[in-house]
């Protein structure tokens, strides 16, 4: 059997005024730590999300927007 793992990121981070995934946290951003931790749990992890340069693909992950 085979696994996957997906990281929702699509929110607009209107209240906060920044985009939450891209905040720094233990050395990358925040998206890319979750995918890292999803990927190594699943096998694989798939970004789903908005087109955005900045997020569209932190670490080479597979996205679906």
């Amino acid at each position: 059997m085979t696994h996957s793992g997906y990281v929702l990121a699509g929110g607009r981070s209107s209240r906060m005024g920044r985009d939450k995934a891209l905040l720094p946290f233990r050395g990358n951003s925040l998206v890319g730590h979750i995918l890292g931790a999803v990927a190594a749990a699943s096998g694989s992890a798939t970004l789903v999300g908005r087109t955005d340069p900045d997020i569209s693909n932190p670490g080479g992950f597979r996205l679906c927007i």
